[in-house]
């Protein structure tokens, strides 16, 4: 047996033992990611000086772009890499309907360490929270059976190349996003 399927059986083997722990895993494999769906929202209309506004809003366009790129590359790995879910391939306890897709890589714990590191400039001390929360639903995907630890880092390695790529073309995007966002700012948009 490999280190990942260890890992998984390690995880997924408190799957359907308590009815809290089973609650909180699928709220966390399921419903967390709502929250970092919320963040850019969030930090693109909270009030601030016009100067640090618009910086906060830059790093948001530049996140969303992230967040296209990580999708298409998720469902190209997909595509062209199958890898049959801990469902599939074995009997485990799953605990949350899922389709019979390619595991890896884990699309939630892509997005999320994709807007961790591409928004980190403007989330201050939160930062852990999210980090914590993004690992959290990493996790739980594991946990309720639909994928396997090395999905969650592969998709959590692939969050911060994204993420990452989005902080370095940052000035390059400012030649695009500034004029954008001021005529957003006329329209009351931003």
């Amino acid at each position: 047996m490999d280190l990942d399927w260890n890992l998984f059986l390690a995880i997924n083997q408190f799957a359907g033992r308590s009815s809290i722990l089973d609650a909180a895993g699928k709220f966390s494999a399921e419903y967390a990611a709502v929250f970092f769906a919320l963040l850019p929202i969030a930090l693109w209309f909270l009030p601030a000086a016009t100067e640090r506004r618009r910086a906060r809003e830059q790093r948001v366009a530049n996140a969303v772009i992230a967040l296209a790129g990580a999708w298409l590359t998720v469902h190209a790995i997909g595509a062209f890499f199958y890898r049959a879910r801990p469902f599939i391939a074995h009997s485990v306890t799953q605990l949350i309907a899922h389709a019979p897709d390619s595991s890896f890589p884990s699309d939630h714990t892509t997005f999320a360490f994709t807007l961790i590191i591409a928004l980190s400039p403007v989330l201050g001390r939160t930062r852990w929270f999210w980090v914590a929360l993004g690992a959290l639903i990493g996790l739980a995907r594991v946990f309720v059976g639909v994928h396997y630890p090395s999905d969650v880092l592969g998709g959590a390695a692939l969050g911060v190349i994204w993420g990452a790529l989005a902080l370095v073309i940052a000035p390059l995007l400012a030649r695009i996003e500034l004029p954008v966002l001021d005529r957003l700012a006329q329209w009351r948009l931003a």
